[in-house]
């Protein structure tokens, strides 16, 4: 701060120039100049803690000295010099838990209804095995070309304008939709009490949306720290209450007690393991769009840890580990807990849909249920929170690029997107929806766009991730530069892709003609509500910026600007030196494999 203070007190210093804002060094004289006594320099004065708070989202102090530059060129400067306030700690447990929410603990309720325990573990399976490929190739392009905002920046780039500009607009929106998505399930999660003449219960479902808005809006405001520190402590509850979830299901399943009764595969063949056949896999496929949907936030958080070159390649391994433990045998002993007849599964009104509270429910154990219900609210609260989290960072980012309103570009003290944060927030409260008798209808057309959006997303960063390997081999650059490289590769990107896309097709075939039902004009525009709002931005940016728009070349990709500055060969001794140390102790080699 007072080297700050002489720059701007000293005659000789000019501000930089827009082409200059990274690279010029300032050169001060301060041979002539009398800081003794000067008066203008203010003593310093220790602030009370509400004035350091407020004074925290005005803009830098040195924000003058930018004056000349536009909104976007100032919120450059001013997120390079941001202090990264998330640590590999925090990556590694957003990665590992922030997606696991009513996606998982009560949509995979509606998805064994409709599909039955087969359908569900196949869902299940194939999207986790895009997601793995997903998000590997995330992770080479993100600790090579930092971002704050993959989803918008890389097809733009790499792509076409305007395809990112859609991709961006459609994955902010959906961050933004799935908000009060989850805070409507929070506050319907506590009429799981109401047969317990439990006093949670009888409290205005109104009221419990008001409360959790209120604090995820007061958490997100409260910076990057705070919120990674609150989605440790989620991920590690959640984390640990699946781990007791699958043991107590796991002895059961195998006949311990509280039943002392043999289970096995009978859930599976009873009534069957398919109820709608194709269909009905395809509609577990699009459902597990939403329930999977997040896990990419580590690829947006990693734009504020200290070390994102350890922490990506961290964070992508713990999906896989996460897919696995949290998904696959999570609905596995699912589909062998629950019957696919079961009453109220899938019922959205209560925490008793939640096929996971079922399945303790059904063993006859009291408390249990209304602690994993517990649980679910702290997850919705966790996923609320990344998904304003995320939502600010996309829509600031796209903002910086010109392809948002400019005032998102504001960037406070503490490196806070404050206006978008409170264009996000203020969008939320479409939450208190809940108090009208037909929020359910609101809810599942919510449902529906978020849930086709992420697919978008992940199709398009998978192109992008083929069309950079293939810039790189038109030019006959070595893969060597990548500091990290994906383990799956093109082939890789090329399922992880795939998979989806294929997805977005079929599901447009399921709506047309829904299962059990007549093709109905309704349901229709609800379950593809996504794909015309895609087109419209698509078209409009075309039109509007039909000069500059257009797809980029391969000759023209240009794939060594804004790459991240690293010492390779350094890098490479740390590399080298660690893959030592781990040989001699094989607890270490196991945790490098691992994380």
């Amino acid at each position: 701060m007072e080297g700050d203070s002489q720059k701007r007190l000293s005659d000789n210093y000019e501000p930089p120039g827009k082409g200059e804002i990274f690279s010029k060094e300032f050169s001060i004289d301060e041979s002539s100049y009398d800081y003794a006594n000067d008066t203008s320099i203010a003593p310093r004065t220790k602030k009370n803690i509400f004035v350091r708070a407020f004074d925290s989202f005005r803009e830098p102090e040195d924000v003058k000295d930018y004056s000349h530059l536009s909104k976007q060129d100032k919120a450059l400067i001013f997120l390079s010099r941001t202090t990264p306030k998330l640590s590999r700690r925090h990556l590694m447990v957003i990665a590992a838990s922030s997606c696991v929410g009513t996606g998982l603990f009560i949509g995979s309720g509606s998805s064994l209804k409709l599909g039955g325990p087969a359908a569900l573990l196949i869902g299940f399976g194939l999207m986790s095995i895009s997601l793995v490929c997903i998000m590997s190739t995330i992770g080479e392009i993100s600790v090579r070309y930092p971002t704050l905002s993959p989803f918008y920046e890389l097809p733009s780039r790499f792509l076409d304008p305007s395809l990112g500009f859609a991709i961006g607009w459609i994955y902010a929106f959906c961050w933004m939709v799935t908000i009060p998505l989850e805070l409507i399930a929070g506050a319907t999660l506590t009429q799981f009490w109401r047969h317990d003449n439990n006093s949670a219960a009888k409290v205005n479902p109104v009221a419990w949306v008001a409360l959790l808005w209120a604090f995820d809006a007061a958490i997100n405001l409260a910076g990057s720290r705070v919120y990674g520190e609150l989605e440790f402590v989620v991920g590690a509850i959640k984390i640990t209450a699946v781990f007791g979830w699958i043991l107590f299901s796991l002895i059961n399943v195998c006949g311990g007690p509280p039943t002392n009764h043999y289970l096995g595969g009978y859930n599976f063949t009873h009534p069957k393991a398919f109820t709608h056949s194709f269909k009905g896999v395809i509609q577990v496929l699009v459902s597990c769009a939403f329930a999977f949907g997040g896990t990419e936030v580590s690829g947006i958080a990693a734009a504020e840890t200290a070390n994102p070159i350890k922490a990506i390649p961290s964070a992508v391994k713990q999906v896989f580990w996460r897919v696995l433990v949290f998904f696959i045998i999570s609905v596995l002993f699912v589909g062998l807990m629950v019957p696919s007849d079961t009453e109220g599964l899938g019922n959205s009104d209560s925490g008793a849909g939640s096929p996971f509270v079922l399945a303790l429910s059904l063993t006859g154990v009291k408390a249990l249920p209304s602690i994993f219900n517990a649980v679910i609210i702290c997850s919705v609260i966790g996923v609320s929170n990344a998904a304003i989290y995320a939502s600010s960072r996309t829509l600031t980012a796209m903002a910086v690029k010109g392809a948002a309103p400019p005032f998102l570009c504001y960037i406070d003290r503490q490196g806070r997107p404050l206006y978008s944060l409170l264009v996000v927030i203020a969008f939320s409260l479409l939450c208190f929806v809940c108090a009208s008798t037909e929020y359910n209808t609101v809810f599942n057309w919510l449902y529906a766009f978020a849930a086709l959006a992420f697919l978008f997303a992940w199709s398009a960063v998978c192109v992008v991730y083929v069309r950079i390997r293939h810039a790189f081999k038109v030019r006959d650059r070595s893969l060597d530069e990548l500091v990290y490289r994906s383990p799956v590769g093109i082939p890789g990107a090329i399922i992880g892709g795939g998979i989806p896309f294929a997805v977005l097709c079929l599901q447009f075939w399921i709506y047309l003609f829904p299962i059990g039902g007549k093709p109905d004009a309704s349901y229709f525009f609800q379950g593809d509500l996504s794909i015309p709002v895609f087109i419209g931005l698509f078209i409009g940016h075309k039109i509007v910026y039909w000069k500059s728009s257009r797809w980029v070349r391969t000759s023209e990709i240009d794939i060594d600007s804004g790459v991240r500055e690293i010492d390779l060969d350094r890098l490479r001794e740390m590399q080298e030196e660690e893959r030592r140390n781990a040989s001699k102790n094989p607890f270490k080699r196991l945790g490098r494999i691992l994380c």
